[in-house]
C-alpha cells in the first residue's frame, strides 16, 4: 500500500499537498505548498470521491442485503470545470466475481472490458481489443505481480515481495524475457513508515536514493513527510514536503456515570438538592448537521447538490445513466417533494414527489403532446384528473393504477 494514503480511524476526508525546495545561493527555500489531491471515505470506509488539479472521480459500491460491500458498481469522471468525461459501469457474476466493464466516453463512444477473476487463485485480468492487464495476488490479498500485453507477447511485468510485517520491500520490473532492468528496494523506520527508498538499474548502480522524515509523528497518521535525495556523497538535498490534513467521523460522545459517593460523606442539604435539580442532566448536544454542496455517485446516476452528512438532503440535480434528469427536492437521499423529472424519450414531469416517484399532484407531458394533470400515487394517475390527446380532445374522470376508467366525460376538439 501507498503510504501516502495510508491511515488509520474513521476517516472522512484527506486533504493533500506539497511544496518543492528551490536553491537560493547556499541555502534551500521551501516554496509555496500546492494541491495535490483530496479524498473523501463514508462511514464504511469505502473511497467516494477523488479530486487532483484536471479531473474528480466519483465512486458506488454494491448494496447487497444492508451489508457493507466493496465492490465498485459504477465511477464517474469529471473534468475540471464539471463536464463529464467518463462512465465506468461495473457488471458482476453470480459468484460475485467481476464480469466486465463499460466505459463511456463524452462523445458517446462505448469501450467494453472483459475482466476474468479468479478469487482461488488470486488472478484478475482485464481484456481490451489486444491490450491485456492482469495481475496476481498472494493469500494475504497483497499483489505479487502485474503484466501488461500488446498483442501476444508481455510488454512489460512488474514483481512485489514483502517483508516480515507484510510491507513493502521491493518492486522488480522486468522486460520481456523476464530480466529485470530496475529494481526499487524499500527501508522502514521503528514506527513502520517508509524511511528509505532506492531504485538501481540490473546492474545496481543507484539511479536515486530517497529519505524520508516525519517531524510531525511517526505513525499511520502522520500529517507532514520530507523527502530527500542523498548524493554520491551522501549528503542530504531537500526536495519537497508533503501536508496531509485528515478529517475523521465524530465519534459518539458518552456520558460518564457519576462517581459513587464516599462513605464519609453526609446527606445532601436541601439546598444542594434545590441547586442540582436546576441543573440540566440531559445528555450534551451535538452540534446540528450542516448543509452543504456535495456530489456524490450511485450504480444508476450521479447527483450534485446539498448534502447532509453524505446524504441527499435539500435541492439538487440528479443525472442517470441513460440521460434522464431530476431537479428538485431530495429528503432521505430521494427525490421528495416538489421536482421535475425530464426523460430521455422526451416525457417531462413537474410535481409532487414521494420516497422516489411520482406522488401527489403533478402534470405529466408525453413526447407526442398527450398531457395528464391530476393527482399520482406511486408512480402511476390516480384520482380525478384530466387527459388531454394531442389533438385536444380530453377525459376528465378518475384514474386507477395509472388508467382511466369509465367514470368521467369525453369532451371532444370542436
Amino acid at each position: 500500500m501507498d503510504q501516502l494514503y495510508d491511515f488509520s480511524g474513521p476517516l472522512r476526508s484527506m486533504t493533500i499537498e506539497k511544496s518543492l525546495f528551490k536553491r537560493l545561493g547556499p541555502f534551500w527555500k521551501e516554496q509555496k505548498s500546492e494541491f495535490l489531491e483530496r479524498r473523501e471515505f463514508d462511514s464504511q470506509g469505502r473511497l467516494i470521491v477523488k479530486e487532483i488539479d484536471d479531473y474528480k472521480e466519483l465512486y458506488s459500491y454494491l448494496a447487497e442485503g444492508g451489508k457493507t460491500d466493496f465492490r465498485r458498481a459504477a465511477l464517474y469522471r469529471f473534468g475540471r470545470e464539471g463536464s463529464l468525461l467518463e462512465r465506468e459501469i461495473w457488471h458482476y457474476r453470480d459468484n460475485g466475481t467481476l464480469r466486465g466493464k463499460e466505459i463511456h466516453s463524452e462523445d458517446d463512444s462505448l469501450r467494453l472490458v472483459e475482466i476474468e477473476e479468479d478469487r482461488e487463485k488470486g488472478i484478475l485480468i482485464e481484456k481490451e481489443e489486444s491490450h491485456i492487464r492482469g495481475r496476481q495476488v498472494d493469500r494475504e490479498g497483497r499483489i505479487s505481480s502485474e503484466y501488461v500485453y500488446n498483442g501476444s507477447e508481455a510488454d512489460m511485468i512488474v514483481r512485489y515481495a514483502y517483508d516480515a510485517q507484510g510491507r513493502l520491500a521491493k518492486r522488480e520490473e522486468t522486460d520481456r524475457e523476464g530480466i529485470p532492468f530496475k529494481t526499487t528496494h524499500y527501508r522502514y523506520g521503528t514506527g513502520g513508515l517508509l524511511k528509505e527508498a532506492e531504485e538501481q538499474d540490473q546492474k545496481g548502480t543507484s539511479l536515486y536514493h530517497r529519505v524520508f522524515e516525519y517531524p510531525g509523528g511517526e505513525d499511520r497518521n502522520w500529517l507532514i513527510r520530507e523527502e530527500y535525495a542523498l548524493n554520491g556523497r551522501g549528503n542530504r538535498i531537500p526536495l519537497s514536503v508533503i501536508y496531509r490534513s485528515l478529517n475523521f467521523f465524530h465519534e459518539p460522545r458518552l456520558v460518564e456515570d457519576p462517581p459513587p459517593p464516599s462513605p464519609k460523606s453526609s446527606p445532601p442539604t436541601k439546598e444542594a438538592i434545590k441547586e442540582g435539580s436546576e441543573k440540566s442532566t440531559s445528555l450534551p448536544q451535538d452540534t446540528p448537521p450542516r448543509k452543504e454542496q456535495g456530489t456524490r455517485a450511485f450504480s444508476n446516476g450521479y447527483y450534485r447538490g446539498d448534502l447532509i452528512e453524505g446524504r441527499m438532503e435539500g435541492r439538487g440535480i440528479f443525472t442517470y445513466n441513460d440521460g434522464s434528469i431530476y431537479k428538485g427536492d431530495f429528503r432521505g437521499d430521494k427525490p421528495e417533494g416538489r421536482g421535475e423529472l425530464q426523460r430521455t424519450d422526451g416525457s417531462c414531469y413537474q410535481g409532487d414527489f414521494k420516497a422516489g416517484l411520482m406522488h401527489g399532484k403533478g402534470r405529466l407531458v408525453w413526447a407526442d403532446g398527450s398531457c395528464y394533470e391530476g393527482p399520482f400515487k406511486s408512480g402511476l394517475m390516480e384520482g380525478i384528473g384530466v387527459f388531454t390527446w394531442p389533438g385536444g380532445d380530453r377525459f376528465k374522470g378518475l384514474f386507477e393504477k395509472g388508467r382511466r376508467t369509465d367514470q368521467g366525460l369525453v369532451e371532444r376538439n370542436g
